[in-house]
């Protein structure tokens, strides 16, 4: 869907990003223009609600993780809090980490597969930077959409210290193996 935008619009693939982007969020704008896409009859989606629901809390885990390795470079109030201490707009934040992976994977031309035995995809060094570029770039996107305009973190990725590039980087690494926990193999084709 990405490229059949591009080529309507006639961008390079430096416009990538925002047409992945466009794409992923076509299904709301039709809906909220009276226009709902309908999911093809027998559609199995393979990263069900329950997942997420199941695998967001994991996803802050890995969040905490890696503020007590960088000395909470962020300086987040949320660094020690549990779960259950979470607003419902912290708790959207750490779901959105999963739905966007879908993205920022496909965006590197990386696959998802239902799997019963899925193998642990080993990010390179640069998929591993792209990808947390491409997170920190979601978070900025997710935070505005929702409310929050502003934020000390919401600077460009060059303008990022080392240990506030970190988390994207941890969360990238570890959501490979969140999805793999959910039966979702991610691979290169």
């Amino acid at each position: 869907m990405a490229s059949e935008i591009l080529g309507v619009l006639g961008g390079d693939e430096a416009a990538m990003p925002v047409a992945v982007e466009l794409a992923y969020a076509l299904p709301g704008i039709a809906s909220r223009a009276g226009e709902p896409l309908q999911r093809p009859s027998g559609y199995e989606p393979l990263l069900t609600f329950d997942d997420v629901e199941r695998l967001a809390p994991l996803v802050h885990l890995a969040y905490q993780d890696i503020s007590v390795e960088t000395s909470n470079a962020t300086d987040s109030p949320l660094a020690g809090a549990l779960w259950d201490q979470l607003t419902e707009f912290e708790r959207a934040g750490n779901r959105a980490v999963l739905t966007g992976t879908a993205v920022a994977h496909g965006l590197l031309g990386l696959r998802w597969r239902s799997s019963d035995r899925p193998t642990t995809y080993v990010l390179d060094a640069d998929e591993i930077e792209r990808l947390a570029e491409l997170e920190h770039r979601r978070w900025a996107i997710h935070q505005r959409r929702n409310g929050a305009p502003s934020h000390r973190w919401m600077e460009p990725w060059s303008d990022l210290t080392e240990g506030v590039k970190d988390y994207d980087r941890h969360i990238m690494r570890q959501a490979i193996g969140l999805l793999a926990a959910a039966g979702i193999e991610v691979y290169k084709p």
